[in-house]
């Protein structure tokens, strides 16, 4: 199988620094742009499998979403199928039929109580920025293997009840500085826990750090 390559359009510095934190630890070619033309160049000179957008970057209602939501709902078809004889569509479960691009929209917490609802009503992936790495593993999995990039989830995750976040909507101006989740806004895995907690941990060894030079 093909290596797994991962298009990201972001101008954050921490977001990219978490995201390529997050994406590097599977293997997978992961290259950043910060802006939109950059990023349509490169849609157009290589095979991607996935792209992840901070929907700051793309907001909804703009001629790029328009463009983004298309390639995320266009499929690739193989000839033989009902489709390519002009009959009616394949199904969903058609194995002859894939998605072209995978695509994850990013929404900062503090901007979500205005995106989450029109990307739900498009039926949109999308991840909160603080990130849950349970719900943001689950989704990247799932976009590629609906891609054909990867033939079966990347993680296992426990099924369990916990709150939805994409039904649970953060209040409007809610903000917070950590690119994770708080433990208690989520049910975690024991190693989401330890991850998380080894972030916070680096984070604090180097704002110290940052402070005694600064003495």
């Amino acid at each position: 199988m093909t290596q797994v390559k991962i298009l990201v359009l972001d101008a954050d510095p921490a977001s990219r620094q978490t995201l390529r934190h997050l994406l590097d630890c599977e293997g997978w070619l992961v290259h950043f742009v910060d802006d939109t033309r950059t990023m349509m160049n490169e849609l157009v000179s290589g095979e991607w499998s996935l792209l992840v957008v901070n929907i700051e970057l793309s907001p909804p209602g703009g001629a790029l979403f328009s463009v983004l939501r298309d390639l995320s709902q266009a499929e690739i078809v193989k000839p033989g199928t009902p489709a390519s004889r002009g009959l009616a569509g394949p199904r969903k479960d058609d194995a002859d039929s894939k998605r072209r691009l995978g695509v994850l929209f990013l929404v900062p917490i503090e901007i979500a109580h205005d995106n989450v609802g029109y990307l739900e009503h498009n039926r949109l992936p999308y991840a909160i920025r603080p990130y849950h790495l349970q719900d943001f593993f689950e989704k990247v999995s799932d976009l590629l293997i609906d891609v054909g990039a990867i033939p079966k989830p990347i993680r296992s995750v426990r099924h369990q009840p916990s709150q939805d976040s994409r039904t649970a909507r953060p209040e409007k101006g809610a903000r917070t500085r950590s690119m994770f989740a708080s433990r208690q806004d989520y049910m975690m895995s024991e190693e989401e826990i330890a991850e998380y907690e080894r972030q916070e941990a680096e984070e604090q060894l180097k704002k110290k750090k940052r402070a005694n030079q600064g003495e």
